[in-house]
């Protein structure tokens, strides 16, 4: 029997894109929970698309991991404690609207021919009209496609020869429909679209008090989806129409089309605003390290130009000094004419001493002999006298002159020691200055071997 009057009935709007065309957007609709689009129906409750779309996250418990990704032996797995006692699927048939003329038409799905009435009399035959106003219990969850129509089916508590909960009210009827097992290996046909004008909700699915039966809702019902679905599959050409006009799938594609873009455009900025960040720090510690690199460059030329100075400083007073050790050399030289002149003349006073001595004695000897003589001997004395007195200013002279020469020796003694000690300075300052360059130069080889070390561990992360 159908659903009471009173029974809330959830309106269902009919797809204006068919599922085959749906099927490059199988990625972005699974991610949004909106596989029962690929299910081969043509209406979608709202609901449904409602609550999918407002909760989208994953409720409940997961059998296997991602059942997205589970195929048909895996569902047959699940399957398998829902199964009656021959290894057939059982699921209450009022809650698919089944009626005579469907079964008859959809035999190859029953392969068994046995239906379990659980001590019940048969549903009459329904007219084409009320069959279409059949429910299918289309009410999906947030969770996934375990709990898409989960409610329909029956727990595995329930055997083939119990009394299944109704679905849809108190008024339901209890009739089964025992499915083999072999129908869950049969592909889903494709090309055709299935109308049904209502759907129940979740909450008019759970077990009523009157019948006193525990329903409780385990993983292998929420798993329980694929026979209803092939099941469905099989009822498309009962109710094959022509595609109506509407709207909201593809409001639904847009809205999950702009959903995918957003979320796509929100991991893109992420990453382009993490990226640009990434790169505005290293542009910063590239800059920071140019900017100290040309410091230490500049550093490094103006001490290059300081030793390059130095270094023509000391070239020039390299040459100061062999200038002025040329000129001591000259000084000396003249000093030793000047001790070699000096030795000349004494030696030639001394002999001109000892000629005086004997010119002396020969005029003494003359006086006493020859008084004759005296004129003449008092002129040659004169003249003597005379020339001594020259010798003597001479010797004068050169001894003035020795004394010069001495002083003067003196003088550029005291200036050779002073250009040595300044060439000492120099050179020991242009030893500092190298040392400290070469410092320099170790602490830049080592700072830019760290930095081109983090700039690569920078650039492999």
């Amino acid at each position: 029997m159908g659903p009471k009057k009173s029974d809330k009935v959830w309106k269902l709007i009919p797809m204006k894109v068919p599922y085959e065309e749906l099927r490059p957007f199988q990625c972005e609709l699974s991610e949004l929970r909106l596989e029962f689009l690929f299910w081969n129906w043509n209406c979608v409750s709202a609901s449904i698309c409602k609550e999918i779309i407002d909760k989208n996250h994953t409720e409940g418990v997961e059998l296997q991991g991602n059942s997205m990704l589970w195929t048909v032996e895996h569902w047959t797995k699940v399957m398998g404690p829902c199964a009656g006692s021959d290894g057939d699927l059982v699921f209450e048939k009022s809650s698919v609207g089944l009626t005579r003329t469907e079964e008859f038409s959809y035999k190859p799905l029953f392969s068994s021919g046995r239906q379990g009435t659980n001590r019940r009399s048969r549903t009459h035959a329904r007219s084409k009209k009320r069959a279409n106003r059949a429910l299918v219990a289309a009410e999906v969850s947030d969770s996934s496609v375990e709990k898409t129509v989960a409610p329909i089916v029956n727990t595995p508590e329930v055997a083939a020869g119990e009394s299944p909960p109704s679905v849809g009210g108190e008024g339901s009827l209890g009739v089964l429909i025992e499915v083999p097992a072999e129908a869950l290996m049969t592909p889903l046909k494709e090309g055709m679209e299935i109308v049904s004008s209502n759907s129940l909700s979740s909450e008019r699915t759970q077990t009523t008090e009157s019948e006193g039966i525990p329903h409780s809702k385990t993983s292998e019902e929420l798993d329980s989806v694929v026979p209803l679905l092939k099941y469905l599959d099989g009822k498309r050409e009962k109710y094959a129409i022509s595609k109506e006009v509407g709207v909201y799938v593809e409001m639904i594609r847009n809205r999950m089309q702009l959903k995918k873009a957003f979320a796509v455009k929100r991991e893109w900025n992420s990453a382009t605003e993490l990226a640009r960040e990434q790169a505005a720090i290293l542009a910063i510690e590239c800059a920071a390290v140019k900017v100290t690199l040309q410091e230490r460059e500049s550093q490094l030329r103006e001490k290059e130009i300081e030793c390059e100075v130095l270094q023509l400083n000391m070239e020039k007073e390299s040459g100061r000094c062999a200038e002025l050790e040329e000129t001591y050399g000259g000084l000396r030289r003249s000093n030793e004419n000047g001790q070699k002149m000096t030795v000349y003349l004494l030696a030639r006073m001394e002999k001109s001493s000892e000629a005086y001595d004997e010119a002396v004695k020969r005029s003494e000897r003359l006086i006493t002999t020859v008084e004759r003589q005296e004129k003449n001997h008092v002129e040659e004395l004169a003249k003597l006298e005379v020339r001594r007195a020259e010798e003597v200013c001479i010797a004068e002279e050169l001894r003035g002159k020795i004394a010069e020469a001495k002083t003067a020796e003196e003088d550029l003694c005291r200036k050779v020691s002073e250009i040595e000690g300044k060439c000492e300075a120099e050179f020991q300052r242009a030893e500092e200055l190298s040392a400290s360059l070469t410092e320099g130069v170790r602490k830049h080889e080592e700072e830019l071997a760290n930095w081109a070390k983090k700039l690569t561990d920078c650039e492999s992360a």
